[in-house]
């Protein structure tokens, strides 16, 4: 699958969504190196890359380190110099959210204690303060230490309950832990337990993974995130299922909302589903967010950025951490900001209008009437909206498209620290 995407036919077909849907501007999109440091833009939501794990899943794409007592300490120290610049210029407006990925961050909790006692000015409670979780990690007094430091969302890394899954992609944690971990955070009083489930691994039966969700959802989790597994030229080959079985996945994706529907839930992004009247537990669907750590990105209404991928360059003390970023013009912006909204499947033009000062609806007209016309979207209380069909073709499209991007980019950034320029085709 990682190899089909890289191929002309998949090439020339990005060409032509990119040309029918952005129009006639710079092709092919690049990032560049950042010469000088940026100007530091105001977001009410910040993401912290915590890049440490126990252990190492061979499965998974994101930056990560095999953990060091000495070498997370460190990485703390930098991550607290890089927030306090960003702090000293921005103005001392209320956060929104916050969150804290990786890796497993439950490793740093005292990295993270002194990360929220220096953001504690800028924290109110209505403020997302979000946390990714091992399995491995959940006890009584973890959820205890969570709740005392603010934590109030939280995303646990379930992925799969089958065993024979869990033990081919290296995951050192059976099934009943899981649930275990499952149960204490659904009793720990956060505003949204999030529990992500992976499908499309080799050898994972349909029938179990819808099985897993049901019985997720009946111990009471606020979220159920489901996405397949994918395969990347810097991920270990041969545990994620192959192309052959992709209208499989397909089918299995659509059961799966189909599913969590017909339990109460409702969908918040492609493959997000919501208990109703639950907050979502969300990152990547922010408009804009400030990113902090090795590999983090920064994303502005009209910027794209992203740090150096290489952890020993991140610590270092000369203050050198941005590394690349995107080189685009206002349409590439505004379709960048329909993007996300259309993965979330609602699209407020009113807000579009408010950021942009032009209309969506004048200014993608050919876009809008191909969605309504191919049955994909209707228009309700001033928003776009996508019903399951649409919400289909975006998730495919973002297979062929935006993972392709992640596939290049990603895999130059983890061998070079200071990459001059990345070309995405």
């Amino acid at each position: 699958m990682c190899q089909l995407r890289h191929t002309a036919p998949a090439k020339w077909l990005r060409w032509l969504a990119y040309r029918t849907v952005v129009g006639n501007t710079e092709w092919p999109l690049k990032f560049k190196a950042c010469r000088t440091p940026p100007k530091e833009e105001d977001t009410p939501n910040l993401y912290f890359h915590l890049p440490f794990c126990r252990t190492l899943c061979p499965h998974c794409p994101y930056l990560k380190r095999k953990y060091q007592a000495e070498q997370a300490s460190k990485y703390s120290q930098a991550i607290l110099s890089e927030l306090g610049g960003w702090l000293a210029v921005t103005p001392d407006h209320p956060l929104e959210s916050l969150y804290f990925g990786g890796g497993t961050p439950a490793l740093l909790l005292e990295g993270i204690a002194e990360i929220l006692s220096r953001l504690r000015p800028r924290i109110n409670r209505n403020t997302a303060v979000g946390m990714e979780l091992h399995p491995s990690d959940v006890t009584p007094d973890l959820v205890t230490t969570l709740r005392q430091l603010g934590v109030n969302r939280v995303s646990l890394g379930v992925e799969f309950l089958q065993p024979e899954v869990l033990n081919r992609l290296g995951r050192k944690v059976g099934p009943e832990e899981v649930l275990h971990s499952v149960k204490l955070l659904v009793q720990g009083g956060f505003d949204c337990v999030d529990t992500n489930l992976i499908y499309g691994a080799e050898g994972q039966n349909s029938a179990e993974v819808l099985l897993d969700a049901v019985t997720l959802i009946e111990l009471g989790v606020d979220q159920i995130s489901a996405y397949p597994l994918f395969s990347f030229q810097h991920t270990e080959t041969g545990v994620c299922a192959g192309w052959r079985r992709f209208h499989e996945r397909d089918r299995l994706a659509r059961d799966l909302r189909e599913l969590c529907i017909s339990r109460g839930f409702t969908p918040t992004s492609v493959w997000s589903f919501n208990r109703i009247g639950r907050p979502a537990y969300t990152t990547v669907t922010l408009e804009t967010f400030r990113g902090f750590g090795a590999g983090a990105a920064s994303r502005g209404l009209r910027s794209f950025r992203f740090h150096t991928f290489d952890i020993d360059e991140y610590m270092k003390p000369d203050g050198t951490r941005m590394a690349t970023a995107l080189v685009a013009d206002e349409r590439f912006f505004k379709s960048h900001w329909l993007y996300w909204k259309l993965y979330q499947l609602r699209v407020p033009t009113e807000r579009y209008t408010e950021i942009f000062d032009s209309s969506l609806d004048s200014d993608f007209r050919l876009l809008r009437i191909a969605l309504k016309a191919l049955g994909w979207m209707e228009e309700r209380s001033g928003e776009w909206r996508l019903n399951p069909r649409g919400a289909d073709w975006i998730h495919r499209f973002q297979q062929l498209y935006s993972l392709s991007w992640i596939d290049l980019f990603w895999g130059k950034c983890q061998k070079e620290a200071w990459p001059e320029e990345i070309t995405l085709l």
